[in-house]
């Protein structure tokens, strides 16, 4: 079973794409999955130093040559990890260590194999409050989560080499796959709900969307066994992926949605492959068809992007295929305070010609709805729907396969009626 993967570029511009499972580490191409180390695991996490790609998965260290494709023990007496990350002058973190729950070791600096502590300002600091780590999160700074705090690690150079400041209380992230990051922004999961981190400051994004939702969907436990969270940054989309549905958070226009996928086992950060001559000519059998030119950058590879690892044992990216069924529920609203509301038509603000528009109508806002769903989208733009009721809640449902690339909105063609 897949538990956890991500893709890596090389100082070279080699890349690298490492999946784990329960049982080994695998490197993936596009048409094969190579055993490099086997192991017996729980869960796979990992961080990039130069062309090594520590590995942790609750057990002793691994670590993977980008530029050789060879995986072995991380050397030197690394702990026992399920967390690892980078900080960026130049040091290793990891945590999760089974007999010291609370406790944050790096290594030496330069030296992903420096494990000894006091040699090459290699170190460790217990953290003596608020229970064991959770998460761990790279960068300028290093950002170590528990349950309910959240402190920074800091490079002050020897003899203290990190300093800890305490930056949050009473908040923290339920466990480290829970937690993605994108240049200054850290994304995680509380118990409280869905955050960011930006710049010592913690932000809701989750409060009144999406939070009490996910909450009452799982038990703890099942978000600690599944949760994986990665970035697609050609989207501007953070995704937290648990069993056959995706939780997407657009941090451009800060939107919520989320997607019912059959068959989703996590997801991953990916990288687009370099390419031979030879490969390009499979697709390609004349040089006058190949398009963009052979000098473009994207036969490079490198370039990055999400996957979707499904319980099929494949990998899948976002593409051009069919568009799945898209459902927009809109906020239940008064259009007329204290009377009853008369729709006649709606419109829908966007660039598809089929849609279906349904209002849940109610009179009190305890009341189980009355459904009201259209019949016809006019060439116009008009969609009829007769309704009535003082609290209205519109959705919008645009089929499987029909094609439109947004939808802002419904305008709404309506009287008031009687107060009620």
């Amino acid at each position: 079973a897949w538990k956890g993967g991500a893709a890596f570029v090389g100082a070279a511009g080699s890349t690298a794409l490492l999946a784990g499972t329960t049982a080994a580490l695998y490197t993936l191409t596009a048409t094969a999955a190579t055993s490099v180390f086997t192991v017996t695991a729980v869960q796979w996490f990992f961080t990039q130093f130069g062309d090594i790609v520590v590995c942790v998965n609750g057990a002793a260290p691994t670590k993977y040559n980008i530029g050789t494709g060879v995986a072995a023990a991380l050397g030197g007496t690394p702990p026992v990890a399920s967390m690892a990350t980078t900080q960026s002058n130049d040091f290793v973190f990891l945590a999760g260590n089974t007999s010291a729950t609370s406790t944050v070791y790096w290594s030496g600096q330069n030296n992903s194999e420096q494990w000894t502590p006091g040699t090459n300002q290699s170190g460790f600091q217990l953290i003596p409050d608020d229970g064991p780590i959770t998460g761990l999160a790279g960068g300028e700074y290093v950002l170590a989560f528990q349950a309910e705090a959240i402190c920074v690690f800091e490079y002050v150079g020897a003899p203290i080499v990190f300093s800890r400041r305490k930056v949050v209380r009473g908040l923290g992230s339920v466990c480290h796959g829970a937690i993605a990051q994108h240049g200054r922004q850290t994304f995680f999961l509380s118990r409280r709900g869905f955050y960011k981190f930006v710049d010592g400051e913690v932000i809701p994004i989750g409060r009144n969307k999406v939070d009490r939702t996910f909450r009452s969907t799982y038990t703890t436990a099942e978000i600690e066994n599944n949760i994986r969270c990665s970035v697609d940054p050609e989207r501007s989309l953070v995704m937290w992926s648990m069993p056959d549905r995706l939780w997407i958070y657009n941090f451009e226009n800060e939107k919520w949605s989320d997607v019912y996928y059959p068959g989703l086992a996590g997801i991953s950060s990916g990288v687009t492959a370099s390419l031979t001559l030879e490969q390009i000519a499979v697709t390609f059998p004349s040089i006058e068809d190949v398009t963009p030119a052979l000098d473009d950058p994207i036969w490079r590879g490198g370039a990055p992007m999400l996957l979707l690892a499904l319980t099929d044992k494949k990998l899948y990216s976002f593409g051009t295929a069919s568009a799945l069924e898209a459902t927009f529920q809109l906020t239940q609203q008064e259009f007329f305070p204290g009377r009853q509301t008369h729709v006649r038509t709606m419109r829908l603000i966007g660039d598809t010609t089929s849609a279906t528009v349904s209002v849940d109508c109610r009179a009190r806002m305890g009341d189980l709805p009355v459904n009201v769903t259209s019949s016809d989208f006019r060439a116009n733009g008009d969609v009829p729907v007769r309704a009535s009721g003082r609290y209205l809640q519109p959705k919008v449902i645009l089929a499987a396969g029909a094609a439109w690339s947004f939808a802002q909105g419904l305008e709404t063609e309506a009287t008031p009626g009687g107060k009620q």
